[in-house]
């Protein structure tokens, strides 16, 4: 099964950033997406588009 979401963790260790400033960022994007009309989980991360 495809992957979806993405965690706070994985974000933090992506960009080598604490985990706290990957939860502003994540919460930026789902407003983001939010405003693009996709379905966000609070505490999941952000939607991973597929195509």
């Amino acid at each position: 099964m495809e992957k979806k979401f993405i965690r706070v963790d994985e974000v933090a260790k992506e960009l080598e950033i604490s985990e706290s400033h990957a939860y502003k960022i994540m919460r930026k994007l789902n407003r983001e997406l939010e405003a693009k009309g996709y379905i966000t989980v609070l505490g999941k991360g952000m939607y991973r588009k597929t195509m």
